[in-house]
């Protein structure tokens, strides 16, 4: 029973892009899960969405990292104890210390920083929800080129849409070349680095990603739109592109967020 429910929590995980333990904050996180759904999985209150939802949440709480023995036990205990799934997922939010929102300005942190690890999640989780497509190969994110979804151990490449040399030539502090709202998610590595190094522009036409495309990556107007070099310059239009896009990031990961309550 055990090695069904575990199987049972990772293919519905699957489904929403979380494919390799690598991607979430905490593996400990993992261990409540499958609780929640070995103990409320069979019962007709019982929603996986909601579930996911704390889930979620409880990594961007940070309640298991570090040593997660007390918090897993009080957890555990709140999900056995509980009389219904609902009371079980209360018991388990009022320990949360988080607000259930997202700012734009989280999405302005840096992606390499391991407390921003959620955060990078959210970023990956809105994409691969939004079918983004890989700007060289154009498979679908989290599938391979057969067009199958990769169930497992599938990990992002992280890119740089404006490529860090180009933004360290510009004299733009490292703070600002590494924030999460300059990241995008590739199928592979060297997808990755056929794109580095070269300016959006350069790129954008080199490879002939439509508007369409930079939409699905979340690139905000009027940089999707505007097929110009002025528009993507990068002294001149780098800020403006990271707020822009901090502010659409953020949008869209909290309407993942309540579209999972909405279950």
């Amino acid at each position: 029973a055990t090695r069904e429910t575990i199987s049972e929590v990772l293919k519905r995980l699957a489904e929403f892009g979380i494919t390799s333990a690598d991607l979430l904050p905490s593996t400990n996180s993992l261990i409540p899960l499958f609780v929640l759904h070995h103990h409320w999985g069979g019962k007709a209150e019982y929603h996986f969405e909601k579930a996911l939802h704390w889930f979620l949440l409880a990594n961007r709480d940070g309640r298991y990292s570090g040593s997660a023995i007390t918090s897993l036990n009080e957890d555990v205990r709140a999900i056995t104890d509980a009389t219904h799934f609902e009371e079980a997922l209360e018991n388990l939010r009022k320990r949360l210390r988080v607000p259930p929102e997202i700012t734009a300005d989280e999405f302005l942190n840096r992606y390499d920083r391991a407390g921003n690890r959620f955060l990078r999640l959210m970023l990956y989780l809105v994409l691969f929800r939004h079918e983004a497509r890989d700007w060289v190969d154009n498979t679908r994110i989290g599938y391979d080129s057969t067009g199958a979804p990769i169930t497992k151990g599938f990990e992002p490449q992280w890119h740089h849409i404006f490529p860090r040399t180009v933004l360290k030539a510009a004299e733009v502090p490292e703070d600002k070349i590494q924030c999460l709202a300059n990241i995008t998610v590739l199928n592979e590595r060297t997808n990755v680095n056929k794109l580095a190094g070269k300016t959006p522009w350069d790129y954008i036409q080199k490879f002939k990603i439509s508007k369409e495309s930079l939409r699905l990556h979340l690139i905000p107007e009027p940089f999707a739109s505007v097929h110009h070099m002025e528009q993507w310059d990068v002294k001149q239009r780098y800020v403006d592109f990271v707020n822009a896009r901090s502010q659409l990031l953020a949008q869209k990961a909290n309407e993942l967020l309540n579209s999972l309550l909405e279950k």
